[in-house]
């Protein structure tokens, strides 16, 4: 199975897809059971190959104490993180999987930007491979990934420019008169992950029933001259500096990392709607070091390897006797089927980019 293409895995156990809570769910067929792989079975096979190549979303500051701590634990393999964020990322790996280049071995990013490579046939059905799996939730595992860590996604305001009872508490009092005049800011990453199905959450019927919002209130926060820039971990930094009052969307984590840095920031997640965002981890198809790569996410998924990830990025993680970042609100919704996001994508990116003029 550690050469098998997504087609051939397709054709020979006959896959039926269907949408869990965190999820697309790919179900075997009952005639073919995966082979649960052992740790010494990956172990040996991983000394043979002694290299790992990763590539992700997520910023070298959250996953290099990751690296450090697997190579610690696995000194025979050389292990090593690239980071290739959002969209820019995502059509990087589509490209380099088109021209049969094959030097990945495992990719992390959020729901969308997984959904949209789905197609290619890039992640190997492997995960369910890894004894560490079956410690995990189910509701967090299908065969071609892991839902590794979850964010809260909200508002955040610098507290030296807004006092605590004028902060906005729903996304509604930003088109306060208060709040015009660039003292909002917004991550408008054209194409970008998370602003998009945040957007989608908010606004699209299709995503989730009844949304709180609609692309016409949008259309009304532009018109309160709100700063635009791409990039949450840029603007949150700029948040913290004064550069303007309130950033409309953020993710818990970033704010988090920033008030450790001692910034008069604070996170607020909206009354009108709270949304989680979710990040996934995959095995590359053909991966030049497969037995790596599965040791790799086998050990992610201990509470040791958890535990690093949720304090590092303040985060919900996978495995449950891990260190939780904080506690899910009930009120919280969850955009996470990869096959929805990729089939309105285009109409929400193109919604997006009309209204902030992209």
């Amino acid at each position: 199975m550690l050469a098998m293409n997504r087609r051939a895995f397709i054709q020979s156990t006959g896959v039926a897809v269907t949408t869990g809570l965190l999820g697309p769910r790919f179900l075997h067929a009952q005639s073919k059971p995966v082979k649960v792989l052992t740790e010494d079975e990956l172990i040996r096979g991983a000394k043979k190959e002694g290299k790992l190549v990763g590539f992700g979303a997520s910023s070298i500051e959250d996953i290099q104490p990751l690296i450090d701590a697997f190579k610690k634990a696995y000194p025979f393999v050389d292990a090593e993180y690239t980071e290739v964020s959002g969209s820019k990322g995502r059509e990087r790996m589509r490209l380099e999987h088109q021209r049969g280049e094959r030097r990945v071995d495992f990719f992390e990013s959020d729901t969308l930007n997984f959904g949209l490579l789905v197609p290619t046939g890039m992640f190997a059905p492997a995960i369910r491979e890894v004894p560490n799996v079956r410690e995990i939730p189910k509701e967090y595992v299908d065969d071609l990934s892991i839902a590794f860590y979850i964010d809260d996604y909200g508002m955040a305001y610098n507290t030296k420019l807004v006092k605590e009872d004028e902060a906005p508490r729903t996304y509604r009092d930003l088109l306060k008169p208060r709040f015009k005049g660039r003292k909002l800011a917004i991550d408008v990453d054209p194409g970008g992950s998370k602003t998009t199905m945040w957007f989608a959450l908010l606004t699209n019927p299709a995503v989730t029933s009844n949304p709180p919002l609609n692309v016409d209130f949008f259309r009304e926060l532009a018109k309160q001259d709100v700063f635009t820039q791409e990039g949450h971990s840029l603007l949150t930094k700029m948040l913290g500096s004064g550069e303007f009052h309130v950033l409309v969307n953020n993710t818990r984590g970033s704010v988090l990392r920033q008030v450790k840095k001692k910034a008069p920031i604070v996170f607020r997640p909206p009354d009108d709607m709270v949304s989680l965002y979710v990040g996934r981890l995959a095995i590359i198809n053909e991966a030049p070091h497969p037995f790596a790569a599965r040791l790799f996410v086998n050990w992610f998924l201990t509470p040791e390897a958890s535990s690093i990830l949720a304090k590092k990025r303040d985060s919900r993680v996978a495995h449950p006797k891990a260190h939780q970042g904080f506690e899910i609100n009930p009120k919280a919704r969850l955009i996470n089927d990869s096959p929805l996001l990729a089939k309105v994508y285009s109409e929400i990116n193109r919604q997006w980019k009309e209204i902030w003029k992209l």
